[in-house]
């Protein structure tokens, strides 16, 4: 039931990428490499892949020729998941988004990862990539502490 009901949201979230990227201002917008590299994302997901990689390349080329690292190493990443099945490729996009310091987002995908890798019953790498999203998490809550006790610091004075 879980799954059937998460397909639905994923279908639901293909559909409304792909509204937004029919509106000709939202295209053109800024983000729209955004848009486009979710939709190539769910699309995956849904096991539609010729539809993927086709979103998937429009979604490169956008990102390339914006200049987007970010949008480039998750393209990637998601592409060497879902297309190529390699490993190897998974990680090494992730720690670029590591040394950016994206840590919501490297929480995000790793979590999601690792429930890719248990869903196919490959426990050590699930376990890899739910250590890696704690670690990101981690990192997000150690890089908010700062400013939060500056914010709460103020506030006494």
């Amino acid at each position: 039931m879980a799954s059937a009901l998460n397909d639905k949201n994923v279908q639901r979230a293909a559909n409304c990428f792909k509204q937004a990227l029919s509106i000709p201002e939202h295209l053109e917008s800024f983000v729209a490499v955004r848009s486009t590299y979710m939709l190539s994302k769910v699309l995956f997901q849904l096991g539609a892949s010729d539809a993927a990689r086709s979103w998937y390349e429009k979604a490169l080329k956008r990102a390339t020729d914006e200049g987007e690292q970010e949008y480039l190493a998750k393209l990637k990443l998601v592409y060497a998941l879902y297309a190529e099945q390699n490993d190897q490729e998974v990680r090494k996009s992730l720690h670029i988004l590591d040394d950016m310091e994206l840590w919501t987002e490297t929480a995000d995908l790793s979590r999601e990862i690792a429930e890719y890798y248990k869903n196919k019953e490959d426990l050590e790498t699930a376990a890899y990539y739910f250590t890696h999203g704690g670690f990101a998490k981690y990192n997000v809550l150690n890089s908010a502490l700062p400013p939060l006790l500056s914010f709460l610091s103020l506030k006494r004075a």
